[in-house]
């Protein structure tokens, strides 16, 4: 399971892919975070460079300053400099070794460590316990004596996947060295782990396919596969984009199965994991009732664990939601909370994307869009195959004044999460971008697209009645309107209006209920 050292006043925890000092986790790219690893791991002898590039990079073409950059931004982590060497050595012709002390807490070992040591130690949250494995996928074919594209798409998702600081993902030493022969079960036992992600590349000349499957170790039953297809492509450049796809779609997917999993427990016997799992499956649904009883459970998982990021997280998105589905009234409130718990989301575990999602969501309603939008591209680069960010800084464009710049933005949240429980709010908002820039006959496509998703609320029926109408529809838009006040008893143009609260745009929204007027939808 979980590898830790601690080195340097740093402590690195593979599972959760970070490195932190005194209990806060810092920012450090993947490629740095597996240099360092590998070389304290190592720090008995002396590593290649031939070893490094096989290990990290897989042995893919690598320049020698990016090599030199990664050392370089290492010893900067470490407080160590190229001059002084005091800690990581450049070994001439042979390659480096980190000489300083290390102390290490490793699968099935007992840690060493003084006294002083352990008293400083600082606390954190429990791992989650959600765990998956991969295995590097096996090259057929032609190629199959290249199993390197394997092991890197494999590393790829490895390092994606660990992102997410709910999941608990095995390090790639521990996995790429467990037989392949072994069932499922035998892999779960021996890794201790929950799921195991596995795959196969096929390819010929000019095509080929990556089939990826997801199998419950402890059942051995198939829980998801999914096959890519690719025409006329090197598969070096369909990796790293098949990689994020993978990505993007199995983390969702692990969620939907533990929320599934709590229904078979007694709530007596929950956790903080559990509770934010049961939160989320009422989030999703988006009706004020069911999100305040999201709030409540994220609320009593903190009970369990007051520094678990994700239930803040969980609390602040709750709140995002209630402002929009809520009653007016509490939308200041409401904000305002979402806005608090986020930022203590990320001052606990900024490197997560999600925490970043939801302070870019918060700072998005309050119209405060330059840090949302900051926020929002952080929450992408902490893990570009979270779907959700994608679309939450689409929308920011979307609100803020650059519709035309989320377009592609929208495209990408739904490629890469297609099964997104959010689906039906990727197709609204890109329609409502379109809307803004006048190519109607798009903009009815994506919300047609919208209403047809299984959490589709009343809105995209609201934005479809408004298009109708002023594409001079009027009996399909009245058709529409009814449906949307069956949908939403009470409905008007004075709601319609406050559902704009996020948007500077007035002459579009005075535009869109005008045109909702004409469809019938009331005054007041």
């Amino acid at each position: 399971m979980s590898e830790i050292y601690r080195f340097a006043g740093l402590e690195l925890d593979t599972s959760r892919f970070q490195v932190r000092r005194a209990g806060k986790a810092l920012a450090v790219q993947p490629q740095v975070f597996d240099v360092l690893h590998y070389l304290v791991a190592h720090h008995d002898r002396i590593v290649s460079k031939d070893e490094l590039l096989d290990k990290v990079w897989n042995r893919r073409f690598v320049s020698e300053a990016t090599l030199s950059s990664r050392i370089k931004a290492v010893r900067q982590l470490i407080g160590d400099t190229g001059k002084e060497q005091r800690l990581l050595l450049t070994m001439r012709h042979r390659g480096f070794r980190y000489v300083g002390s290390v102390e290490a807490e490793l699968p099935g070992t007992r840690q060493i460590a003084s006294a002083v040591s352990m008293a400083s130690a600082p606390a954190h949250a429990a791992d989650p316990p959600t765990s998956i494995a991969l295995l590097p996928f096996e090259m057929v074919g032609e190629r199959s004596q290249r199993d390197y594209f394997g092991q890197g798409i494999a590393a790829d998702i490895i390092a994606l996947l660990a992102r997410h600081q709910w999941l608990t993902v095995i390090a790639r030493g521990s996995s790429f060295a467990v037989d392949a022969k072994l069932t499922p079960r035998q892999i779960g036992s021996v890794l201790g782990v929950d799921y195991l992600l596995t795959g196969r590349i096929r390819w010929t000349e000019a095509s080929g396919r990556i089939d990826a499957e997801l199998v419950d170790c402890d059942s051995g039953r198939l829980l998801w596969n999914q096959g890519y297809a690719i025409e006329n492509a090197s598969v070096e450049s369909v990796l790293e984009d098949i990689a994020q796809q993978i990505a993007a779609t199995i983390e969702p997917k692990l969620a939907q199965i533990e929320r599934q999993k709590t229904d078979r427990k007694r709530p007596e016997d929950f956790q903080a994991w559990d509770c934010c799992h049961r939160a989320f499956w009422h989030l999703y649904h988006f009706t004020p009732d069911d999100l305040s009883v999201a709030k409540s459970w994220f609320a009593r998982a903190l009970t369990f664990d007051p520094n678990l990021a994700r239930a803040h997280a969980g609390l602040a998105y709750a709140s995002v939601q209630l402002a929009f589905y809520g009653e007016p009234s509490k939308r200041h409130d409401e904000l305002q909370q979402a806005l608090a718990e986020s930022q203590k989301a990320v001052a606990l575990e900024p490197q997560d994307a999600f925490n970043r999602f939801a302070l870019g969501r918060s700072l998005c309603l309050l119209c405060r869009f330059p840090e949302a939008q900051a926020e929002l591209e952080q929450a992408i680069e902490a893990n570009r195959s979270f779907a959700q960010a994608y679309f939450a800084l689409a929308f920011c464009f979307s609100v803020w004044d650059k519709p035309a710049a989320s377009l592609p933005l929208y495209e990408k949240a739904v490629r890469m999460s297609p099964q997104d429980p959010h689906l039906w709010t990727f197709h609204h908002m890109r329609s409502v971008a379109l809307y803004r820039l006048d190519r109607l006959e798009e903009a009815e496509d994506f919300v047609r697209a919208a209403v047809r998703q299984q959490y589709a609320t009343y809105w995209p029926f609201a934005t479809l009645c408004a298009l109708l109408a002023e594409r001079g529809r009027i009996e399909e838009a009245a058709a529409i309107g009814d449906r949307l006040l069956q949908m939403k008893p009470g409905y008007n143009l004075a709601f319609a209006r406050q559902d704009f609260f996020f948007i500077r745009a007035p002459e579009f929204v005075d535009r869109y209920l005008h045109h909702l007027a004409l469809a019938g939808i009331p005054a007041s």
